[in-house]
């Protein structure tokens, strides 16, 4: 027994029929007649000696010929046979077939030699977790749950009565009143009769008397019973000639063929040729006098805007670099005394800057490595 089951009781109420609506449809309880409208329309016609139509299509049986189908065609007879040279042997040309080793193929591939097999050693058992969400049978501990500790039952086993809402609509016992707020408003009239309708007046087309059969169809378009009169055929403007052609044509008859006395026209165009003028050619163009040429000026000696030309250095560049300073080449230095004409850079106060520029460039190699 459970808070459930406690507190929702099964209910005794006996269960309501359904109501179904009436169909439209009505089934009838007598069979259906056999006599339809189309039996009835198109009988059954009697097979013992009822013929087919016969139909108009022709027949198209195939007949054997008696007489063999020629051999000859026309691509034999036009094109021989040719028969195809003996095919030469080229020693360069030839494949060499296919022939299997004599020695077996060596066991010993790759994949064995790189994964070493391992020992034939039983598999591991399984490491299963411990559970420790087990509970004994007989603690108690299934009776005890949340829901019930936090709900508890009431002390008679009885269910409580419903709380049901108060109906605020009431029907009254008496009749209702017949004066309304629209029959108070709006009073009938007593005794009035309904106007008679305006209705327009008739204007029929159609007669009251029967229907005249002649039509203006009829009366025009009247049945012809004459016979049916020979078709008119053009005549063609092509008529062949029964006679032999003429061989005198309009062509022959304009071009004669006698050609050796004949004496052709004589064209009117004149003859152009080229004579070449007597007296030069003048030298004073339209150009020429119109645009007479124009002398520069001398060109005038500026001493500020005359360009230095470029000298060559008369002293040989310095080879001591910023490379060869930052990046000294490997090995020792050795330092040399300088002459006794030089005065030496050790003989300077210390605290000068460029004691030794007054120097000369022989003691300034003073340093040189050894390899």
């Amino acid at each position: 027994m459970t808070t459930s089951r406690h507190d929702y009781v099964a209910k005794t109420t006996p269960k309501r029929y359904k109501i179904v609506p009436a169909s439209h449809m009505h089934v009838h309880s007598a069979p259906f007649e056999k006599q339809t409208m189309n039996k009835l329309s198109y009988s059954c016609p009697n097979m013992a000696s009822f013929e087919p139509a016969r139909s108009c299509k022709p027949l198209r049986e195939y007949e054997r010929p008696e007489i063999p189908m020629q051999s000859e065609t026309t691509t034999k007879l036009s094109y021989g046979p040719i028969c195809p040279p003996p095919k030469e042997d080229v020693p360069w040309a030839r494949r060499a077939c296919y022939q299997p080793p004599d020695v077996p193929m060596d066991n010993e591939t790759t994949y064995k030699k790189s994964f070493m097999p391992g020992c034939a050693n039983e598999r591991a058992k399984m490491v299963l977790p411990y559970n420790n969400l087990s509970v004994a049978a007989g603690s108690g501990f299934e009776s005890k749950t949340v829901y019930k500790e936090s709900y508890h039952s009431a002390t008679c086993g009885e269910r409580p009565p419903p709380i049901r809402p108060t109906a605020h609509l009431r029907v009254p016992n008496q009749k209702l009143e017949d004066d309304t707020v629209y029959k108070t408003s709006f009073a009938t009239h007593c005794h009035t009769e309904r106007p008679a309708p305006i209705l327009p007046r008739p204007a029929p087309l159609i007669g009251d008397g029967p229907m005249q059969e002649m039509t203006t169809q009829r009366h025009d378009f009247v049945c012809k019973g004459q016979a049916k009169r020979d078709p008119i055929v053009p005549q063609g403007s092509l008529a062949m000639p029964t006679g032999r052609v003429e061989s005198a044509t309009v062509n022959r008859l304009t071009y004669t063929a006698n050609k050796e006395n004949m004496i052709p026209t004589k064209s009117c165009k004149p003859i152009v040729t080229y004579k070449r003028p007597e007296e030069p050619m003048e030298s004073d163009t339209t150009q020429k006098l119109s645009y007479m040429p124009v002398c520069p000026p001398p060109k005038e000696h500026y001493p500020w805007a005359q360009r230095a030309r470029y000298q060559p250095p008369n002293l040989p560049m310095d080879s001591v670099t910023v490379q060869k300073y930052s990046y000294a080449p490997p090995g020792q230095y050795i330092e040399e005394p300088c002459s006794s004409s030089m005065v030496c850079c050790q003989s300077c106060n210390p605290a000068a800057v460029n004691c030794c520029a007054s120097v000369d460039t022989a003691c300034n190699g003073g340093f040189y490595p050894i390899f």
